[in-house]
């Protein structure tokens, strides 16, 4: 979450509660309006456009093949 800066009511939120910081990310979205999964290769034009069009973009991750062995 260190690419998206969490809005002051979470703060407050997670201090007057004593919700640590993983529990609020499972909990609620702390300011993250919408998430968009997308192809690499149109990333950046989906990126521009939503900028051009005055919203605030931010990568947040990468989507990956899960490994057999790996627990779910």
């Amino acid at each position: 979450m260190a690419r998206v800066k969490a809005l002051p009511v979470f703060r407050w939120l997670a201090a007057v509660g004593g919700v640590a910081g993983p529990e609020m990310l499972r909990t609620f979205n702390c300011g993250i309006g919408m998430v968009a999964v997308l192809d690499p290769e149109g990333a950046d034009a989906a990126i521009k456009a939503w900028t051009d069009a005055g919203e605030t973009v931010a990568r947040l991750g990468s989507v990956v093949a899960l490994k057999p062995a790996c627990p779910r």
